[in-house]
């Protein structure tokens, strides 16, 4: 199963705040998550429509001057 993860974080241990993109193979993708066991949010026709969604769930911008 090949899907994106996105994380607010580049090192070792990554957040897991974000969904995730994934697909069946025909065409279609879906957002579920955060987590891998977390229901699908919503299922697509196209790749486009599931990364605005990913991003419009993103959260809120932090500053991490201090450490995460």
């Amino acid at each position: 199963m090949w899907e994106p993860h996105f994380s607010r974080c580049t090192e070792i241990h990554h957040a897991w705040d974000i969904p995730c993109i994934g697909t069946p193979g025909d065409g279609r993708y879906y957002v579920e998550g955060p987590r891998r066991t977390s229901p699908r949010i919503v299922e697509t026709a196209g790749a486009q429509p599931a990364r605005a969604m990913v991003i419009d769930r993103l959260p809120p911008q932090r500053d991490f001057e201090d450490g995460p």
